[in-house]
């Protein structure tokens, strides 16, 4: 059953645009963390409906913006290789 719902969210993951994506992960985070989207907020400075768009995908965040939210949820920006899409 875990193995099932792990693909599902995977597929549903890769169907989404980056902004959308990276919302996803962030939101995921705060509630990990037991954040709310105005605690968030607090922590980054940012307002909450910022924080909102943001993790909905519906706002086009920012380098600075990111690496902000990211230090308040214990992350941070990194790039990463897509599996499959190596370039020679």
């Amino acid at each position: 059953m875990q193995i099932a719902i792990f693909l599902l969210i995977n597929l549903r993951f890769r169907a989404m645009d980056d902004r959308e994506r990276i919302g996803l992960m962030i939101a995921t985070s705060r509630k990990d963390k037991g954040l709310s989207q105005r605690d968030l907020a607090g922590l980054t400075g940012l307002n909450y409906t910022n924080i909102w768009k943001i993790e909905k995908g519906k706002y086009s965040v920012g380098l600075d913006i990111l690496s902000k939210i990211c230090k308040a949820l214990g992350k941070r920006v990194d790039i990463v290789d897509i599996p499959g899409n190596e370039v020679e």
